[in-house]
């Protein structure tokens, strides 16, 4: 996990969200519409959670120090 996916889905949460705001906006908003950009706004910030609860970012430096000879192949964590 990088900053950028973590700034990256706060960004899309943040562009659903004003979709949302302007359906209801709308004279006859679209209810299924509705539902299913909230659906995805909801597994963007579920994605956001278990980065935060997960300790990617706290514990960055230490799993990164632990892990750094075990990868084989073309990954190798930054």
């Amino acid at each position: 996990m990088s900053f950028k996916l973590f700034k990256s889905l706060l960004f899309k949460s943040s562009l659903i969200q004003k979709e949302i705001d302007q359906e209801h906006k709308k004279a006859w908003p679209d209810r299924f519409r509705l539902i299913k950009l909230k659906k995805i706004r909801l597994l963007i910030k579920d994605k956001l959670h278990n980065i935060i609860m997960n300790g990617v970012y706290k514990n960055e430096k230490r799993i990164k120090k632990k892990y750094q000879g075990s990868f084989k192949g073309k990954y190798q964590p930054t």
